[in-house]
């Protein structure tokens, strides 16, 4: 090994290989660096007719694993690349730059056809059909608004892509969009489209997801998002920057949901705490809708102060992860003890859960079956 720890020799990655049971060749790791995944190398001499030898960068040996990895996967070169973009990692642009393009282009090509078919809307009264009638498929067949379109009655997303009409023409002002729609008020009815129907139903200790309270703010700070820069200027200077900020908090924000609900589903069910939309992205969704996520994030912070900074998105996931690994510690003590199921399940722990009186009512429980066991 290198004593002065600024590279690794190739005997050094094929050792850590090895203990990892990863299978990579040096023709490969040149490969994957003709690519840009792996750090370049440097060749240095030994002295006069001693040879050379090839070091590689520290760090090297991971990147190697990581790669191979995502091979594993999918064997696509596009795919690896678009995943360790994602993932923070510095690479050439010829593998992210065309799936933010094209997401870019569909979200403006998007608000064109909103803009024209309430145009047509407003210039013509004596209309009786609905605004979604006149959009075409091919536009609420895209992901995820196809997904959230499943979530409400047919009757309802005529008023569900009223709002969204509203947000994307940036004249959304706020509650007065949100009344009353038939039976169901418009707030109702874009809480379920976005997949929150089930985040006023459950509580940790009292404590729920607040997003029907928050929603008509989150409405109208999208509304206040400016346009997307042209493409000649979003990936440069500023634009670059706040464009891979966001990215590293929407990998963040997937992770928090994702580990925040494998947490709790168990015991709350699949829908816990409205997280099924925002689940099914954080899990499923395709490259071009997280760079549209990607691009919304950029242009939301553009909008609003009131979000989270990536400091505070970053610690979530961190409280998150630390909480999936504790949930699943517990899940793996209930199954050890069948015995104890009667307690220990989780329909009690969903009633402990619910209130501080619950918890405490039931940590004494606990305490009695432990003594018992002694």
């Amino acid at each position: 090994m290198n004593p002065c720890g600024d590279w690794e020799s190739v005997d050094d990655i094929q050792a850590r290989l090895s203990a990892e049971n990863v299978i990579a060749t040096p023709d490969q790791w040149a490969r994957w660096r003709g690519h840009g995944f792996l750090p370049e190398v440097r060749q240095s001499g030994l002295g006069q007719g001693a040879g050379s030898v090839v070091r590689y960068s520290t760090g090297s040996a991971d990147q190697i694993i990581k790669v191979a990895g995502l091979f594993r996967i999918k064997e696509k070169a596009s795919f690896v690349g678009w995943e360790l973009w994602w993932s923070g990692d510095d690479v050439a642009d010829k593998w992210w730059r065309p799936t933010i393009e094209q997401a870019a282009q569909s979200w403006r090509r998007s608000i064109r056809l909103i803009d024209r078919v309430v145009e047509k809307d407003e210039l013509d009264e004596t209309r009786t059909d609905t605004i979604f009638d006149r959009i075409p498929a091919s536009f609420t067949d895209q992901q995820p608004l196809s997904q959230a379109l499943r979530s409400i009655a047919k009757s309802e997303v005529p008023t569900f892509l009223g709002i969204i009409a509203d947000v994307a023409l940036r004249r959304f002002e706020g509650d007065d969009a949100l009344q009353v729609a038939g039976e169901r008020s418009g707030l109702e009815i874009a809480r379920d489209g976005m997949g929150m129907r089930g985040s006023t139903d459950d509580a940790i200790l009292g404590k729920k997801l607040r997003f029907t309270e928050a929603l008509p703010g989150v409405l109208r700070a999208m509304a206040r998002m400016p346009k997307l820069p042209d493409t000649s200027r979003l990936f440069a200077g500023e634009n670059l920057r706040l464009l891979n900020a966001a990215r590293d908090d929407a990998r963040n924000a997937f992770a928090t949901i994702t580990a925040f609900r494998r947490a709790v589903c168990w015991i709350y069910g699949r829908n816990a705490f409205g997280l099924g939309l925002a689940g099914w992205l954080a899990d499923k969704s395709s490259p071009t809708v997280k760079a549209t996520l990607v691009l919304g994030l950029m242009q939301l912070r553009r909008a609003s102060n009131e979000l989270l900074s990536s400091e505070e998105i970053a610690d979530l996931r961190t409280i998150a992860e630390r909480g999936l690994a504790q949930s699943m510690a517990l899940r793996q003590l209930i199954q050890s003890h069948p015995s104890s199921r009667k307690l220990l399940n989780p329909k009690r722990l969903k009633l402990a859960l619910s209130s501080e009186k619950h918890l405490a009512i039931y940590q004494a429980e606990l305490s009695q079956l432990q003594l018992a066991k002694v």
